[in-house]
């Protein structure tokens, strides 16, 4: 099996509105982490779901993650 788009869609079917593209895209990153040698017949559900993950913490895929807006200021205590 390989990981698609879909396979991602039905993860979180909130990436459903994202383009595609973008969400191939962050497959292909996602395959720079993996190793099907560690992964083993996990791989694909392993690939799939930190796919997920890397698209629901970038701020630039709507997925909801990442910071609103720049830290203006910081205070300690």
């Amino acid at each position: 099996m390989s990981v698609g788009v879909q396979d991602i869609i039905d993860i979180g079917p909130e990436f459903g509105a994202l383009d595609p593209a973008l969400i191939t895209k962050f497959i292909n990153k996602a395959k720079l982490f993996m190793s099907t040698k560690v992964w083993g017949v996990k791989y694909d559900v392993g690939l799939a779901y930190f796919t997920a993950h890397l698209l629901k913490s970038s701020p630039n895929s709507s997925g909801g993650g990442g910071a609103i807006g720049p830290i203006t200021s910081e205070s300690v205590g």
